[in-house]
């Protein structure tokens, strides 16, 4: 459902590319699955044809002329005649011999895969090996190519390790930091708003964040790897109820893709960076206050 929603988007920039991504869509919603195989020695069951019912009374007139006796006069001289009975059921018992003999020795069985045999031995054991056993399964699909799943707020990122309660040095409140940024990666891969709110303290900074995650959720896209990394923290001021931190960061690259997975841009992210980070307790847990380019 997703797949032909994605293609009958009414903007044509919102649709797939093409045919080749549909049907890479269509493949990855429902893979291929084990297909049973019958044996070829399975018999097809067929209707049988009717047959004529036979009405019983005075025997029918002959032909006058000779040879042009019908059908059905010659049946019924066959059947008067006691010694053509025997005759037609010897001629019979031995043209069902042979029809079993043909079978047995593979002559009946012209179908690619299958080698007549001079002896029934042999053609069992070539039947064996050239029939597809019962539980065959087709494995020539290919796996269509698939881009990244989205991630979940469980798997968006690694989760740093767990800050303390209340950061006394640098390497602690840097741990702090990066919890806080591992958060807001997570809002941004899943467009998760309410994600925001366990990063910032109420102001700008949140607001800005909110309604750049609000956007991706409306345009059904997601940013995958917006992750920063620490390069160095500073300890300016520090208490049981804030601190201000001299921080430098850099960006790595990251990726922008829809709510399919395919990718949109691949951005390139950017070198380091220095930031002055005001935090606060809200709540009883630490928040981002205020962010400033430091000097």
């Amino acid at each position: 459902v997703a797949a032909i929603d994605r293609a009958l988007e009414p903007a044509s920039a919102d649709r797939l590319a093409d045919a080749a991504e549909f049907a890479a869509l269509l493949r990855a919603a429902a893979p291929a699955l084990a297909v049973r195989m019958l044996p070829r020695d399975v018999p097809v069951p067929v209707a049988a044809p009717a047959r004529p019912t036979r009405e019983f009374g005075p025997r029918p007139p002959r032909a006058e002329a000779a040879g042009k006796g019908g059908g059905w006069d010659r049946l019924t001289d066959l059947a008067a005649n006691p010694r053509a009975r025997i005759g037609a059921i010897a001629v019979l018992g031995v043209a069902a011999v042979a029809s079993v003999a043909v079978l047995i020795s593979g002559g009946g069985d012209r179908s690619p895969g299958f080698v007549a045999a001079s002896s029934p031995a042999s053609t069992t054991a070539t039947s064996s090996a050239a029939r597809p056993s019962p539980s065959a399964t087709v494995t020539s699909v290919p796996a269509p190519t698939r881009a990244a799943p989205v991630p979940t707020a469980a798997t968006a990122s690694a989760r740093p390790a767990t800050p303390v309660d209340s950061p006394t040095n640098a390497e602690e409140w840097k741990t702090l930091l990066a919890l806080l940024d591992a958060r807001r990666s997570d809002a941004y891969a899943t467009a998760d708003v309410t994600l925001i709110d366990a990063v910032y303290a109420p102001g700008p900074d949140q607001r800005k964040d909110r309604a750049l995650v609000a956007g991706l959720a409306a345009d059904k896209q997601r940013v995958v790897g917006l992750r920063l990394n620490y390069r160095d923290v500073r300890v300016l001021t520090s208490s049981k109820s804030g601190a201000t931190l001299d921080v430098i960061d850099e960006l790595p690259a990251y990726q922008q893709i829809d709510a399919k997975g395919a990718l949109i841009k691949a951005h390139e992210g950017r070198g380091p960076r220095r930031w002055v980070i005001t935090l606060k307790r809200v709540s009883g847990q630490w928040r981002i206050a205020a962010i400033s380019k430091g000097s």
